[in-house]
């Protein structure tokens, strides 16, 4: 019976340290990229203002072309899904994910621009107070 208390405590552990499922409180608030992007969650919805749309899935889109929308969104384990109620001049319904790095007011919400493992397009948490991005801790 010890040795199965101890198994299981050293799970908890292992998904904690590596970060397990984050909530939806985390992410709730405003986020902001250093190239103006923009993206506000609450508690019924999201809008997004000036995201890449290749950030988004929109493939083939060109890389300048910048996109903005409204929609519904979930927590799914560390990634957030978003299901766009309007996207630009795409369809109602368009869906993608963003995917989660950190916690709390160190986590960063990001999608590859193109393979996965290359660069990354990353929001910050914006600080209500001032304004600005939040310092991580």
């Amino acid at each position: 019976m010890k040795h199965a208390c101890a198994v299981v405590a050293v799970a908890c552990t292992l998904v904690h340290c590596s970060g397990g499922s984050i909530e939806p409180a985390e992410v709730r608030g405003e986020w902001a990229s250093n190239d103006g992007g923009r993206m506000v969650f609450t508690e019924t919805g999201f809008t997004a203002e000036h995201i890449p749309a290749p950030v988004l899935g929109l493939l083939g889109s060109p890389e300048p072309k910048l996109v903005g929308g409204k929609g519904r969104w979930g927590v799914r384990k560390r990634e957030i899904w978003l299901v766009f109620d309007a996207l630009a001049e795409h369809r109602s319904g368009f869906r993608t994910d963003l995917l989660t790095e950190g916690r709390g007011g160190a986590m960063i919400l990001f999608n590859w621009k193109g393979e996965e493992g290359g660069e990354r397009y990353e929001l910050h948490r914006v600080d209500a107070r001032h304004g600005t991005k939040a310092s991580p801790p």
